[in-house]
């Protein structure tokens, strides 16, 4: 998809997280975060690269990400947990 961009987003404990940023065209009505199920990664089946391409014809950015082990980001599926999918700027 065009208009999005690769990034490397790292976790509190410096994992690198697998990152794509849609960037609305102007000035963005605000910024939606995509966060996808326990078994899938960013692109959620590409459910999540058709909304995100929506929600950038709607003037908003789009921030999608896979979790540690998902799709290619660092870690292992393992080492998830629900505290680990809390964002927090809190380091462990």
């Amino acid at each position: 998809m065009s208009g999005q961009e690769p990034l490397s987003l790292p976790s509190v404990d410096g994992l690198a997280l697998d990152t794509r940023l849609h960037r609305a065209s102007g000035d963005a009505r605000g910024v939606v975060v995509l966060v996808h199920g326990i078994t899938a990664d960013l692109d959620e089946g590409g459910m999540y690269i058709r909304l995100a391409q929506r929600l950038v014809g709607a003037d908003y950015s789009v921030l999608r990400f896979s979790f540690r082990g998902h799709g290619e980001s660092g870690g292992t599926q393992r080492g998830v947990t629900v505290a680990g999918r809390c964002w927090t700027s809190r380091q462990p």
